[in-house]
């Protein structure tokens, strides 16, 4: 990929915050008659897709062809100076980065008692924000120091550097015994086969059998997101929640680690609100709701990132505490707000998104507007996509027709839905059974077919019975809910809310 684009996309990612202080940057940092590449700042910030040849020709009167590589270039990187400018008082990392710069350069004029002083800010700051690597460069730094002073003990900094040593190897491990339990969570699913017996095993193998032996902050959210994981794959729900709860507890105690890593500490909330919800405790949910919703930072992709999230939790919360009117408001604020993100959000948000707002105006009794949303869904494609929210949006969407008594299109829809299942081999034997049934409901057609509603329910029922993992299915839309409906004079939000 060319400078060029690279340019681009670098205009294209600042936030207004960014832009604004980028200019102000320029001005103090640039002679004002050397201002032609805020010519070009402008022009390409304008711009919808880059074209080279006509950025070159809409300001070809302030820059030659000879200089506009040059002029590309130098606002590149004056772009990414300010930026470092702009996140070292905001980016722990980055300001100790700056830091060590500034003590090296001290250290070379000979002006140690100055570096010193810079290098015990850095030191602090590491030790606050468990930046364990860049220690490790800090206490090799002071090595030199104390050389330069005549002091031929380092027996302070072999200490330091003994204990970090073992943070980090602790850091290590905890991580890989949760990445070995993602893994077997996202890719073998609940195939309880593929993990351990018992969670000791998994501790032996790392040597760490408790969140406190990890030694830091960051190492005991690795040990107990790997412990959670455990436990719900297990289906120990309430173990879970004690994991997830000791994380909970430990970024709001430390609400340094946003400002370390905003996206770590927006996922500990996010799982612990998704068990929550599981568990119907609804106090715990609001109170991490209510801080996620009040998050601030001045970083874009994170607050697409809380927006993400928060409507998830939102949309869940109406459907799992039977809140349907809340719901519908949901929708109205992300509707009026989605337009500011909806570039950021990637595709499997949007799927997600698009799911939940149809099941809560199906529930409504809103078909038609469900409908357009379950063909928002049915327009995404690619591999990112979360082809298992696909699949139920797809059944859902032929519910949706059955409430409509959209008789001649049930028929296509059936059958491109089992089509499509089979071909990404996501087809379980409870949607196989639903599919099934409703097919034959199709060729009945609407004449007194509340038995057979009612014999499909059952059908269903036992069927998953037999297949653990249409459980998540029926989480993600109450299917048995809404068949109950089609043989009682309860609509479908009310079968659910009597199971609240």
């Amino acid at each position: 990929m060319s400078r060029t684009v690279h340019l681009f996309e670098l205009i294209h990612s600042l936030t207004p915050t960014e832009k604004g202080y980028f200019k102000r940057y320029s001005k103090l940092h640039t002679r004002q008659k050397d201002l032609k590449y805020m010519r070009l700042f402008d022009v390409v910030e304008r711009l919808e897709s880059y074209d080279d040849k006509q950025v070159q020709k809409l300001v070809s009167d302030e820059i030659t062809a000879k200089l506009f590589p040059v002029v590309k270039n130098y606002l590149y990187n004056l772009i990414l100076k300010s930026l470092e400018s702009y996140y070292s008082g905001k980016n722990p990392e980055i300001e100790v980065r700056n830091i060590m710069n500034q003590v090296t350069i001290l250290y070379y004029k000979g002006l140690i008692n100055h570096a010193q002083k810079g290098l015990r800010k850095a030191k602090s700051l590491t030790e606050k924000h468990e930046l364990l690597h860049m220690k490790a460069d800090l206490l090799e730094l002071e090595r030199h120091l104390l050389k330069d002073l005549n002091l031929e003990s380092d027996a302070d900094i072999i200490n330091e550097e003994e204990e970090n040593l073992e943070k980090i190897e602790r850091l290590f491990k905890c991580k890989k015994f949760e990445r070995m339990l993602v893994l077997k969570h996202w890719v073998s699913g609940i195939a309880l086969e593929d993990i351990p017996k018992n969670l000791n095993d998994s501790y032996k193998e790392i040597g760490i059998f408790s969140a406190e032996e990890a030694l830091t902050k960051n190492a005991k959210l690795h040990f107990n997101h790997g412990s959670l994981l455990y436990y719900y794959v297990k289906n120990n729900l309430e173990k879970a929640f004690s994991y997830a709860g000791e994380n909970y507890d430990l970024i709001r105690a430390h609400p340094e680690i946003f400002d370390r890593d905003e996206k770590k500490y927006i996922r500990v909330i996010y799982i612990y609100l998704g068990l929550c919800l599981q568990l119907n405790k609804q106090p715990e949910f609001w109170d991490g709701y209510n801080l996620l919703s009040n998050l601030k930072s001045g970083n874009f992709r994170t607050l697409t990132e809380i927006f993400d999230q928060k409507y998830n939790l939102a949309f869940n919360s109406a459907i799992s505490f039977r809140e349907f009117a809340k719901g519908l408001d949901y929708i109205k604020e992300f509707e009026k707000n989605v337009s500011k993100f909806e570039k950021r959000l990637s595709s499997r948000s949007l799927i997600v998104f698009y799911h939940l707002i149809a099941y809560l105006l199906q529930l409504d009794g809103d078909s038609n507007k469900a409908l357009t949303y379950t063909s928002k869904v049915e327009e995404i494609v690619g591999k990112e996509t979360r082809q298992d929210i696909k699949s139920v949006t797809k059944i859902q969407d032929i519910t949706i027709h059955f409430d409509l008594n959209n008789w001649q299109l049930l028929k296509s829809k059936i059958r491109n839905t089992q089509r499509f299942l089979k071909q990404k081999d996501l087809l379980s034997q409870g949607e196989l059974a639903l599919l099934n049934g409703l097919e034959k409901i199709r060729k009945k057609g609407e004449i007194n077919n509340k038995p057979d509603f009612s014999k499909l329910h059952d059908t269903l029922a036992e069927a998953i019975k037999k297949d653990p993992n249409y459980l998540w299915i029926q989480r993600s839309f109450d299917f048995m809910s809404w068949l109950k409906s089609k043989t009682s004079k309860s609509s479908f939000s009310e079968v659910l809310s009597a199971q609240k």
